[in-house]
């Protein structure tokens, strides 16, 4: 009796190598559809949050101050905007950090300069925000500046 003949083999192997890439595209293609339904629930959540986080700054006021501590004015309930189209998703819809750096207080450590430069030209692993004009990414890094 003779043995599998070698072509024969190689025939079983490329079914198996092509069978388990099938199975493991189909498992990327799952789990990449998981995570848009998360994205899609938190996007929803990101904008309930952000509807109320609106209505209290209207009713605070919505223009930060420029003081004498080098602070620059800014449209608190634009800049939230802004933060949570282009930013929440990486650094939290409520500055408390993910994939991101915690922002909650990055006043402390940066002024609106260092910050504005950090959203226009990138740092680490953030990549530089070109959908974020150069007015927007301003007035949101004057406001994360206040956040001491």
């Amino acid at each position: 009796m003779r043995g599998p003949s070698k072509q024969g083999g190689v025939q079983l192997s490329l079914f198996f190598n092509k069978k388990f890439l099938g199975i493991l595209s189909l498992v990327a293609v799952l789990a990449l559809a998981g995570c848009g339904a998360a994205s899609n629930q938190n996007n929803a959540d990101q904008g309930t949050q952000q509807e109320q986080q609106t209505d209290q700054a209207q009713e605070g006021g919505t223009t930060g101050e420029a003081g004498g501590d080098g602070a620059v004015a800014f449209d608190e309930a634009k800049a939230r905007e802004t933060y949570q189209a282009s930013c929440a998703g990486c650094h939290g819809a409520n500055l408390e950090g993910g994939f991101g750096t915690a922002l909650n207080n990055v006043g402390s450590r940066m002024d609106a300069d260092a910050i504005y430069d950090v959203i226009k030209n990138g740092r680490g692993q953030m990549p530089a925000q070109g959908q974020v004009s150069d007015e927007d990414a301003r007035n949101v890094a004057a406001w994360l500046a206040s956040l001491k």
